[in-house]
């Protein structure tokens, strides 16, 4: 099973030396999470200014988004719950008038060919 732990936001190194003269680094780094971390924004605004702030906004919109399907769908559960039990109701007390008029029928015809 793999593991699902959170693995924490720090730099992974490797270093890898030809002779001494040149030697290759190699950096990468990750993240989890709805958002960069603060660093990689300033990265980002370096290259595109106020690429911070877009990517903020479009993460908040995105929650107020996600945050009114939620309240509508909940909204529509509790709609359907009481048409629900109002159907039910309706159902019933429609049954139980029609089982009352079919006894009473049938008493009547009974006692006609009595």
């Amino acid at each position: 099973m793999p593991d699902k732990r959170q693995v924490p936001s720090a730099p992974h190194t490797a270093s890898k030396k030809k002779d001494n003269k040149n030697a290759l680094t190699l950096v990468g780094q990750q993240y989890s999470g709805p958002l960069p971390p603060p660093n990689i924004l300033e990265h980002y605004n370096a290259i595109y200014p106020d690429s911070a702030k877009i990517i903020i906004d479009n993460f908040i919109a995105q929650s107020e988004h996600r945050r009114s399907l939620e309240k509508t769908v909940i909204n529509a559960g509790s709609r359907d719950s009481l048409l629900g039990s109002i159907s039910a109701f309706i159902f019933r007390a429609v049954g139980t008038e029609a089982a009352k008029m079919v006894s009473y029928d049938i008493q009547a015809i009974i006692f006609f060919l009595t």
